[in-house]
């Protein structure tokens, strides 16, 4: 039987999958602080991490995560998952490329009230660049 933490999780996932921000965002406490640790960014808040997914969904429009590993214990979880997509639209300082990518992106997630509190991403910034054509291949 799955926990209410596993089921909060499992439902934030396939409401980002559908790129419905509304829905994502109902899922958050007011505020949420969101971790994207890749880049070095923190959002607080639920309106500006609205506005941050929102524009991540408007430079990847196919992005999606596919879930290959997820375990929970307490209010935290922690989720591996393969990001797919095409980064047609720029995304802060990074120009639209039109190319493809795929990563390994992990989530940690804490839980409060039976909201998300926390989110915080990692993964391989340096790979999507290279994979979207802006840095050079690995020299090894």
């Amino acid at each position: 039987m799955a926990t209410k933490v596993e089921e909060i999780v499992r439902d934030h996932l396939a409401a980002y999958n559908s790129h419905d921000v509304d829905k994502l965002a109902s899922f958050w406490m007011e505020d949420i602080v969101l971790d994207d640790v890749g880049i070095g960014v923190a959002i607080q808040g639920k309106q500006e991490t609205k506005s941050y997914v929102s524009g991540g969904f408007t430079a990847v429009p196919d992005v999606k995560k596919e879930l290959k590993a997820f375990f929970c214990t307490g209010d935290q979880a922690v989720c591996e998952m393969v990001e797919t997509g095409t980064q047609t639209g720029a995304f802060g300082r990074i120009p639209a490329t039109g190319k493809s990518y795929s990563l390994r992106v992990s989530w940690i997630l804490e839980i409060r009230d039976g909201k998300i509190s926390r989110l915080a991403s990692y993964y391989d910034v340096l790979g999507f660049l290279r994979q979207v054509g802006l840095m050079p291949e690995a020299p090894l």
